[in-house]
């Protein structure tokens, strides 16, 4: 008999510590402090955290929600800093270019992501694109997004661009270069392609002291055109 109030009196302990161990646990890492590295002041979603234990947050499921609540956020990094602190370094996606649509404007990022209700810059390049559908999803629509495409291959080859029209109906890209010159392209042509011929073009002609006027690459050959109204072919 002796044995089995021995061996009651141990399990009653055993079981006494586990709770005395498992409320230690629960309290001392209970999530009590989150600090953000971010150049915005605002991060939605951080109330579901509230209560937490730190060990037991699931970092890549909790970054995920973050991001799907902060349309505006590119990227979280998260460590735990025990015994209760968690730290998030947060990437925001910042305004690129601004979309257009009548006297709307839409901020969007490099990757046409569209950033409703960030602050921008009101001289950042313009994507016009009249009666065009901007939405699909989260993103911009595709042909906004091969407009960015083709804006990001012309600032690879430092051609400095004002603005650039979507001109649907014709299937094609306007732009306006700053140095007064306008360009025509086709929806199908590749961006690195155009971008690159531009520049020879652009070069060309400037050495040659020639003013031009407009570039138009619907041709196989692309067709230039001065500021004296002569036409000729690029090549």
């Amino acid at each position: 008999m002796r044995k089995k109030y021995k061996f009651y009196i141990l399990l009653i302990l055993a079981c006494l510590i586990l709770i005395f161990f498992g409320f230690f646990i629960l309290s001392h890492f209970q999530l009590r402090k989150i600090i953000i590295i971010s150049t915005s002041h605002k991060l939605d979603g951080l109330e579901f955290l509230a209560g937490q234990n730190l060990l037991t947050i699931d970092v890549n499921k909790t970054i995920r929600n973050l991001i799907n609540k902060n349309k505006t956020v590119k990227s979280i990094k998260m460590n735990k800093l025990f015994p209760d602190t968690l730290l998030l370094e947060v990437t925001m996606r910042n305004p690129r270019y601004l979309v257009v649509k009548d006297n709307l404007v839409f901020p969007v990022d490099e990757e046409g992501t569209i950033l409703v209700g960030a602050n921008y810059d009101e001289n950042l390049l313009k994507i016009q694109v009249g009666n065009l559908s901007i939405f699909s999803g989260e993103k911009s629509d595709w042909r906004i997004l091969k407009a960015i495409d083709l804006l990001k291959n012309m600032e690879n080859q430092s051609i400095l661009i004002d603005q650039i029209f979507i001109e649907d109906k014709g299937s094609l890209f306007l732009l306006d270069l700053s140095s007064k010159t306008k360009v025509v392209i086709p929806y199908n042509l590749d961006a690195a392609f155009v971008a690159t011929s531009l520049q020879v073009i652009m070069s060309r002609f400037r050495i040659e002291g020639k003013f031009v006027n407009k570039i138009d690459f619907r041709f196989e050959k692309p067709v230039v055109t001065l500021s004296s109204g002569e036409k000729m072919s690029s090549l």
